[in-house]
């Protein structure tokens, strides 16, 4: 066993004012302990594991200084540059916010019950675009959890194709155990407008389509790099509508 290497494959973080930070880095033989300097304030270090977690609360950058030791020695000082936004990150109006039951995985609109399994749990008409932020809860409280992607896919009832309706791109909104995870749902209007086609009625033209949350999140001991895995929701309705505009 030789004097610890951390990784330098980061070398520089940037996370906006409020939002939870979440860094696991990585070196070399089995390092026992790990020690930080010049970290922004609300971001502490484990001294076992090297995790920097917290929530950042001044703006400004960070010139970190990460050390590593084990029974042989302590490594070289490893430098990361943190960089904290000025701009508070918070939740807004603007999304539509859903709860995950992590030991169920039921998924439902913060603040609606729908009126039994095959009642709709959200409502869309074609061509909008809505922003989902996706809460996670056990036992009832909102859990902060290392998701890195949220996709929301949707399809006309089983056994049809399913319409992939976010790009992947996924964003923190809130910090700490006040986290939840926006992305856009786009009902794009061509892919949905074939699916009402076989719907069309002289008061409605809708139907109640199947939708799923996958999310993808990172896990791993701290001596390797991190790994992926994935879990989705159980199906919930959703009622689709066809636009009067």
């Amino acid at each position: 066993m030789a004097i610890p290497t951390i990784s330098d494959t980061t070398s520089i973080l940037g996370f906006d004012r409020g939002s939870l930070v979440n860094y696991q880095p990585f070196a070399s033989d089995s390092p026992t302990s790990w020690a930080a300097s010049n970290l922004p304030t609300g971001i502490l270090i484990d001294s076992v594991t090297g995790l920097l977690s917290g929530t950042a609360d001044d703006p400004g950058v960070f010139v970190v200084g990460l050390t590593a030791t084990n029974g042989e020695g302590t490594s070289a000082v490893h430098e990361i540059a943190i960089g904290i936004g000025s701009e508070i990150l918070g939740t807004d109006a603007i999304g539509v916010e859903i709860d995950v039951d992590l030991a169920t995985g039921k998924a439902v609109l913060r603040g609606v019950d729908p009126a039994g399994d095959d009642a709709p749990t959200m409502f869309a008409k074609s061509g909008d675009q809505i922003f989902i932020d996706v809460g996670f809860f056990k036992d009832g409280s909102l859990q902060a959890i290392p998701c890195t992607q949220i996709m929301f896919t949707l399809k006309e009832y089983e056994g049809e194709e399913q319409l992939t309706l976010t790009s992947g791109v996924t964003e923190l909104i809130g910090g700490g155990f006040d986290s939840r995870f926006r992305t856009m749902v786009d009902f794009d209007k061509t892919a949905i407008d074939n699916a009402l086609s076989s719907y069309e009625g002289d008061v409605r033209t809708g139907f109640l389509g199947l939708a799923e949350i996958e999310w993808t999140y990172s896990y791993g001991d701290v001596n390797t790099a991190a790994l992926n895995a994935k879990r989705s929701t159980q199906t919930f309705r959703v009622a689709l509508d066809r636009d009067l505009i």
